[in-house]
C-alpha cells in the first residue's frame, strides 16, 4: 500500500549539510506499539498508518452528549476491533463494537474518551469523529398545538431529558426532584450552604466549592458530598477532617457510575487525590465517616503544565525600591529639562 502522506522535498533545504552523517541510524524508525496520537476534538478527522494493527486515540467531548467514531474509510484491514475506555479509569471498558463504527453515549462536558483499536493486520486507518448534543429532545412533536393554554396546570410528567430521578414540572419547564426516590428513600430537602445537584440528577445535597475554597459544617453520621471544580488542567488534592473519615472515592460529575480515585485502606482517608484533570472539570467527593463532629474541608490543585525553563540570565542589580530619594541609586538626578 503506497503512502497517503509522501514525504515532500525541503523548499529551503540546508545550505551546511553535515559533513559528517552518523554511521549508525536508529534501527527502529517506526515507533513501535502501542501507537499515542495527540488529542482529538468532536469534527477531527486523521489518518495514518498503524504499524502493528494497533493504536490509541484520545478525543474530547466539548460538551455533554454522544461522541462517536467512525473508521469506515480505512484500508488494509478485514477486522476491527473498537474499545472505548475512560482517561482516567482505563481499566474499565465503557463502550466497545467489533464494526468500524462506536459511539459513547452521555458523556459529560469535557470528558477525555480513549478509543484502543485492534485490527487484524497492519494497514491504513481513517477515521472522523462527531457529536451530538443531549440536550434536544429525542421525540420531538410532530403536530405542536397550534393554542397552548394560558393557565398550565401542577401536573407533573416525566420526559427523558431530565437526569437520574428528577423529572420535568409543566408549570415551570424546569427538572426538579421528587419527595420520593424510586428506591422508596425520601429526598432530602438541602438547607444552606447545601445545594441540591438537580443536573446531576441525584438529588444529593452536595457542597459546591473550587480549588482552594473550604467550607465547615456539621457531620452527624452517614456520608457527605463534595463538588469541587478547577478552573485549569491540572491536579487536584482533597482533604477533610473533624470526624473519622473511613473513605473517599472520587467521580467525575454527570458520569458517576465510573469511580477514578479512592483512598487506600490502611492508610490514610481524609485526603485524596485526582491527577491529569482538564480544564473546568468538576468532581464530585463522596466521604464516608463515623461518629458527628464539626468537619473542616478544603482542596487544593496544581497546574498540570509548569515551566521547566526559569527566565535568564538572573537579573544582576534588582529593580531598588521607589522609595528612595532623588540621586540615590539609578534615579535621575536633575528632573527632564523642557525642550
Amino acid at each position: 500500500l503506497p503512502t497517503l502522506r509522501p514525504t515532500l522535498p525541503s523548499r529551503a533545504p540546508s545550505r551546511l549539510p553535515t559533513p559528517t552523517p552518523t554511521n549508525t541510524p536508529t534501527a527502529t524508525p517506526i515507533t513501535p506499539f502501542p501507537t499515542r496520537f495527540g488529542h482529538f476534538v468532536c469534527g477531527d478527522e486523521d489518518s495514518g498508518f498503524l504499524t502493528d494493527g494497533r493504536g490509541e486515540f484520545t478525543v474530547r467531548i466539548a460538551m455533554s452528549g454522544d461522541l462517536s467514531i467512525d473508521f469506515s474509510e480505512s484500508l488494509g484491514f478485514t477486522r476491527l476491533q473498537i474499545d472505548a475506555v475512560d482517561k482516567f479509569n482505563p481499566t474499565v471498558i465503557v463502550a466497545t463494537s467489533t464494526t468500524y463504527h462506536l459511539t459513547v453515549p452521555r458523556l459529560a462536558i469535557n470528558t477525555d474518551i480513549i478509543f484502543k483499536v485492534q485490527a487484524d493486520q497492519p494497514g491504513i486507518y481513517t477515521f472522523t469523529t462527531f457529536c451530538s448534543l443531549s440536550a434536544p429532545t429525542r421525540l420531538p412533536t410532530k403536530i405542536p398545538t397550534m393554542i397552548p393554554t394560558r393557565n398550565p396546570g401542577v401536573t407533573l410528567t416525566t420526559l427523558p431529558n431530565c437526569p437520574g430521578i428528577t423529572y420535568r414540572s409543566v408549570s415551570t419547564g424546569q427538572c426538579v426532584c421528587p419527595q420520593t426516590a424510586p428506591n422508596g428513600h425520601i429526598v432530602p430537602q438541602c438547607a444552606a450552604p447545601y445545594i441540591t445537584d438537580i443536573l446531576a440528577g441525584s438529588c444529593d445535597c452536595v457542597l459546591p466549592t473550587l480549588c482552594g475554597v473550604g467550607k465547615v459544617g456539621d457531620f452527624n453520621g452517614g456520608q457527605l458530598i463534595f463538588e469541587v471544580r478547577i478552573p485549569y488542567d491540572g491536579h487536584m488534592t482533597f482533604f477533610v477532617n473533624g470526624f473519622s473519615v473511613t473513605s473517599i472515592h472520587a467521580y467525575r460529575k454527570y458520569y458517576e457510575h465510573l469511580l477514578i480515585a479512592q483512598t487506600t485502606p490502611g492508610l490514610a482517608q481524609n485526603t485524596l487525590g485526582v491527577n491529569n484533570l482538564p480544564m473546568n472539570t468538576e468532581i464530585v467527593f463522596k466521604v464516608d465517616g463515623i461518629g458527628t463532629g464539626t468537619f473542616h474541608s478544603n482542596s487544593y490543585c496544581q497546574a498540570a503544565v509548569i515551566s521547566t525553563v526559569p527566565t535568564a540570565p538572573i537579573a544582576v542589580h534588582p529593580t531598588l525600591p521607589p522609595t528612595l530619594p532623588p540621586g540615590v541609586g539609578r534615579f535621575t538626578v536633575a528632573p527632564t529639562l523642557p525642550p
